[in-house]
C-alpha cells in the first residue's frame, strides 16, 4: 500500500473519532432538551463515526501486516 493510502486511512480513523466526539455532544444536548431530531442526527453521526474509525483501523492493520510480511521476505 502506498503512503497516500496510509495517509487516507489515518485521516479516516481520525475523522471517525472526531465524529464520535461530536455525536456524543449532540446526543447529550438532544437528550437534555428532549429533541428527537437532534438525537436522531447524533445517533446517525455516532454510527458513521464508528464505521469510519473501524474501517480505518482495519485497513491500517492490514497495511501494517503487509508491510511486516514484506520486511520479513
Amino acid at each position: 500500500m502506498t503512503n497516500d493510502a496510509r495517509t487516507v486511512t489515518g485521516f479516516l480513523s481520525i475523522a471517525g473519532l472526531v465524529l464520535i466526539g461530536v455525536a456524543a455532544a449532540l446526543l447529550h444536548a438532544g437528550l437534555d432538551d428532549g429533541d428527537a431530531t437532534t438525537t436522531a442526527w447524533a445517533v446517525l453521526l455516532l454510527v458513521l463515526g464508528t464505521l469510519g474509525a473501524g474501517v480505518g483501523a482495519v485497513v491500517l492493520g492490514v497495511t501494517l501486516a503487509d508491510s511486516r510480511d514484506d520486511a520479513l521476505r
